[in-house]
């Protein structure tokens, strides 16, 4: 039920903390980093008015050493963790596919997670305008690219017809199928952070002065006794963070959040059984071993109404992850952080389970 994810978090500040934001970023992405996999990390920041950004393939241990991200400054900044869905082909982790974004301009930067479903129809109706893709690669099947970059370009040309960031996010979301977050700088705006979420998960820590929102509540481990105010915005909301407030709105109006109820202890059990007969899985082999039968035990419906719900963008991964944590918790599950090569990177994290 839960869908292949990417890992994003993102701080902002009055500049008076004297954080290491950089540190502080990767932090976060490190301790998310073995639910799906690092297959790429980038992170940009505002600096002195200006875009910074540092990515490559690779979690982030790696791209440590082979880039500068560590040196980035500022008081604001999103950073993202990369789940390849090709990931089985080495060729197509590229540096280029990382997030963040930047539009054609270098006035914003854009990261996503998520799958957009239709990118295809959007992305030739951007190059029939002239736009160009960082992402873009040719492919033994023909050209590709990071269907998340679309999102900048759409955006850029709501900038350019006057929009301001927050609607021009909504009107580029309308056009959207499949699953997404997006997280948003803009270097004119160095107070502010847009996320737009439509079902996907999110946590944010608030403190005096700052706030860093995260994919998972694990990412906040390191700031939780200074940022204790610690809420999950509704899904389908457009929210504004500033060092001082956050402003949450509906993202699409139109659009409704389907409800959806895990029965927990199901899900632990329906867990259990694969177990039982597969020995070890990891965190997103376990996912596909459920299939719509197991989360529809787990959600009382049926496997085409949880195959639906999949296809719709139901995100539904925190209760996932308390499902195990759970089980881990009683003593029935043993978790560990698993190594091996994945997307042509070797030692790529992942949590993995087996029964105690």
């Amino acid at each position: 039920m839960s869908a292949p994810m990417c890992m994003l978090a993102g701080y902002i500040s009055d500049g008076t903390k004297g954080r290491d934001i950089a540190g502080l970023l990767l932090e976060a992405l490190e301790l998310q980093e073995p639910y799906w996999g690092a297959h790429a990390t980038g992170i940009a920041t505002i600096n002195d008015g200006g875009l910074c950004l540092e990515k490559d393939k690779g979690h982030v241990a790696r791209v440590r050493k082979t880039t500068k991200i560590e040196s980035l400054e500022g008081a604001i900044g999103i950073a993202h963790s990369r789940y390849g869905i090709g990931f089985w082909r080495p060729e197509l982790n590229t540096k280029e596919k990382a997030h963040p974004f930047f539009d054609c301009k270098k006035r914003f930067a854009l990261m996503h997670n998520g799958d957009i479903a239709n990118y295809k129809e959007i992305w030739a109706e951007l190059e029939g305008r002239g736009h160009k893709f960082s992402s873009r690669s040719m492919e033994s099947d023909g050209p590709a690219i990071t269907d998340s970059e679309i999102a900048a370009h759409m955006l850029e040309e709501m900038l350019d017809g006057g929009k301001g960031v927050g609607e021009g996010l909504r009107q580029i979301c309308s056009r959207f199928s499949g699953t997404f977050l997006l997280a948003v700088i803009h270097r004119d705006f160095p107070k502010t952070l847009w996320i737009a979420n439509w079902h996907q998960p999110l946590a944010v820590a608030q403190g005096d002065g700052e706030a860093l929102f995260t994919s998972y509540e694990i990412g906040l481990t390191g700031v939780r006794s200074e940022l204790t105010r610690v809420f999950y915005p509704p899904k389908n909301s457009l929210i504004t963070l500033s060092p001082n407030s956050v402003e949450v709105r509906s993202l699409l109006p139109m659009r409704g959040v389907p409800r959806v109820k895990v029965d927990i202890e199901v899900l632990g059990e329906e867990i259990i059984k694969i177990l039982q007969r597969k020995n070890e899985r990891d965190f997103s082999q376990l996912d596909r071993d459920l299939g719509n039968e197991g989360w529809g035990k787990a959600l009382g419906i049926s496997p085409d109404e949880s195959a639906a719900q999949r296809k719709d963008g139901i995100d539904i991964v925190r209760e996932y992850i308390e499902a195990l944590n759970r089980l881990v918790k009683q003593g029935r599950v043993f978790q560990r952080i698993a190594r091996r090569p994945e997307a042509g990177i070797e030692d790529t994290p992942r949590y993995s389970y087996r029964l105690a």
